[in-house]
C-alpha cells in the first residue's frame, strides 16, 4: 500500500485506503506522519479486533498535501462507521470541493444484517450533505448484488465500476469500486482497474472526474403558477 501511494498513485488526488489494519493509536499516527512526508494528508481510522483475535479491516482517507482536507460536515468528524468508513471533505476536484468516504464491508457475509447497518450508517451520513460525495469502497459485494439491494438508489448514488475484475485470483470478482452522487454523473470521465498494481490481492481502481462537475448544472426557470389578482374598486 505504501509503495503504491509513493509510486502507483502519480495521477491520483483523492485516495481511499482499506484493511490497513492498524489497531493501535502509535500505529495510526506513524501512519499518518509516513504519508504526510510522501505527499499525502490522510484521516486514518483504526481497525478492528477480528473474529480470531488478530487485526481486521482500518479505513483512512485523504488527499494530495497541497489539497485542503477537513472533517465531515454536519459533525466535523472523520469516523462514519468506526474500523469500517471514514470520510473527509476535501477542498478540490470540484468547485466547492466534495466529500469523499473510504467504506471497507465485512468479508464473506454478502449483504447481511450486519453490512446492511454499516450501509444505513454510511446512508445517514451522507443525509447530512448539501454538496456532492464520492464512496470509494472494498464492497465485498458486486455491483449487480449492491443494486439490488436499493440501498444505492436510496442515497441518490450511482455506481460506477470497471468492466474487469478487482480481485486478483482465480474467478475473480469486482468488488472494489464507487458509488458517487448523481449529481456528478456529467463529471465522470471514466473508471479503470490498475492491473500493473496489485496491492494484496486487489487491483486499485482509478475513478477520472472533470474538474468543471459543478459548472456543467444546469438552471432551469419554470413558469410560476398563476395566481388570482383582484384589482381595487375604481382602477
Amino acid at each position: 500500500m505504501q509503495r503504491w501511494l509513493v509510486t502507483g498513485a502519480a495521477e491520483v488526488d483523492v485516495v481511499g485506503l482499506r484493511e490497513h489494519k492498524l489497531l493501535s493509536e502509535l500505529g495510526v499516527t506513524g501512519a499518518t506522519t509516513w504519508s504526510r512526508k510522501a505527499g499525502w494528508k490522510l484521516a486514518v481510522e483504526p481497525g478492528l479486533v477480528g473474529p480470531n483475535g488478530g487485526p481486521s479491516s482500518g479505513v483512512a482517507v485523504g488527499a494530495r498535501s497541497y489539497v485542503g482536507v477537513g472533517g465531515w460536515p454536519g459533525g466535523n468528524e472523520v469516523v462514519l462507521v468506526p474500523g469500517r468508513c471514514a470520510g473527509a471533505w476535501i477542498n478540490g476536484v470540484v468547485r466547492g470541493g466534495l466529500c469523499a468516504a473510504s467504506l471497507y464491508l465485512i468479508v464473506g457475509e454478502g449483504l447481511s444484517p450486519a453490512n446492511l447497518g454499516i450501509l444505513a450508517q454510511v446512508a445517514e451520513a451522507i443525509k447530512r450533505l448539501s454538496g456532492p460525495w464520492v464512496l470509494m469502497g472494498d464492497w465485498n459485494v458486486t455491483p449487480g448484488e449492491l443494486e439490488a439491494s436499493g440501498w444505492v438508489a436510496a442515497v441518490g448514488g450511482m455506481i460506477v465500476a470497471p468492466d474487469e475484475a478487482t480481485v486478483d485470483a482465480p474467478g475473480g470478482r469486482t468488488i472494489d469500486y464507487f458509488v458517487i452522487d448523481q449529481r456528478l454523473a456529467s463529471a465522470v470521465r471514466g473508471v479503470q482497474a490498475q492491473r500493473h498494481a496489485c496491492v494484496a490481492t486487489h487491483f486499485p481502481v482509478v475513478l477520472l472526474l472533470s474538474g468543471k462537475a459543478r459548472a456543467a448544472t444546469t438552471l432551469v426557470l419554470r413558469r410560476p403558477r398563476g395566481s388570482p389578482v383582484d384589482l381595487p374598486i375604481g382602477c
